[in-house]
C-alpha cells in the first residue's frame, strides 16, 4: 500500500498553519521596581535601562564610561526612575537622563 499526500492540501491557504511568535512585554510597575532596585544594587552597568525597555547596548555603553561617567548617570536614573518612570520605557538613548529623547 502505498502512501501519498493529497495535492489539495499542499496548496490550499486555509491548511496552512502560522505560529504566533509572543510579543516582548512592556514594562509595567512590576518591572519598574525591578529597575530600582537594580539602579541600586547594579547601576554601574546599566541593567535597570534594560528592564525597562531600553537596548542591550546600553549596558556596553555604562560599562566604557566606567559606570555611566563615574555613577553621575545611575545616580541621575535613579532619581528620575522615582519620579517619572515613563520617562524610561523603551528609551535606548543613552543620556536619557538629561532628557534627552
Amino acid at each position: 500500500m502505498a502512501f501519498s499526500l493529497p495535492t489539495k492540501a499542499a496548496v490550499c491557504p486555509s491548511n496552512t498553519q502560522y505560529i504566533s511568535l509572543p510579543t516582548p512585554q512592556k514594562p509595567g510597575n512590576g518591572m519598574t521596581v525591578l529597575a530600582i532596585v537594580l539602579c541600586v544594587l547594579a547601576g554601574a552597568i546599566g541593567v535597570h535601562r534594560v528592564v525597562m525597555g531600553g537596548s542591550p547596548w546600553l549596558i556596553l555603553a555604562y560599562a566604557f564610561t566606567l559606570g555611566g561617567f563615574f555613577f553621575i548617570l545611575p545616580l541621575m536614573d535613579f532619581v528620575r526612575l522615582l519620579s517619572e518612570p515613563e520617562h524610561y520605557k523603551n528609551n535606548s538613548k543613552f543620556l536619557a537622563a538629561f532628557g534627552m529623547m
